[in-house]
């Protein structure tokens, strides 16, 4: 039964991890080397926050307030939900790690976009930056506190995900907030 199914799926060019995991998502199309859409590309007009955002990217402001968005991809074997993404219940794989100016930075995924330059097509991210709390040191330990800031909107190209994390914040008994990343990707919860 396996190998008519291993078979089926060279035949018709289906994944054949699929057979492995039957619940992952289907890839739609190539969008970067070992960058996968998955799901539906969709038109949205851009918030003032998001233009804003695309437009320190850019350098200019965009010619338009249209873009394709849309809320999944597989990035080097993992899966990045954006928030935006309104059947993620359990998944906890907004937060990346991403190159910030020769050095790393932490964020929460908004949104994905496909926005056109001319003959250029950018793929881009909308990203809710964390601040780390302290300067963040790589070599100390996979575990970094952060603070969130939803009023800060941020656009990056998606070659400069690194990786997706693990967001926790914990919730004091006087009502404080503390949040932290683990750099461990998360591979073990399912929709």
């Amino acid at each position: 039964k396996i190998l008519t199914d291993f078979r089926k799926t060279v035949e018709t060019g289906m994944d054949p991890r699929l057979l492995m995991n039957p619940n992952k998502p289907k890839r739609k199309s190539e969008i970067l080397p070992h960058a996968y859409l998955l799901g539906s590309l969709y038109r949205k007009s851009l918030n003032e926050m998001e233009f804003k955002a695309l437009e320190m990217l850019i350098g200019h402001a965009p010619t338009t307030a249209e873009v394709n968005a849309f809320n999944r991809i597989e990035l080097n074997n993992l899966l990045i939900y954006g928030l935006d993404y309104k059947q993620m219940f359990r998944r906890n794989c907004s937060t990346v790690k991403y190159c910030s100016q020769k050095s790393y930075a932490f964020g929460q995924v908004k949104c994905f976009c496909k926005f056109s330059l001319g003959a250029e097509v950018k793929n881009i991210a909308f990203v809710y930056p964390l601040e780390c709390c302290a300067p963040y040191n790589p070599a100390s330990t996979h575990i970094t506190a952060v603070k969130r800031d939803d009023g800060i909107l941020r656009a990056i190209d998606i070659r400069d995900i690194c990786r997706n994390c693990i967001y926790i914040e914990i919730v004091g008994e006087d009502g404080t907030f503390q949040c932290y990343t683990c750099e461990f990707p998360n591979k073990i919860e399912v929709d």
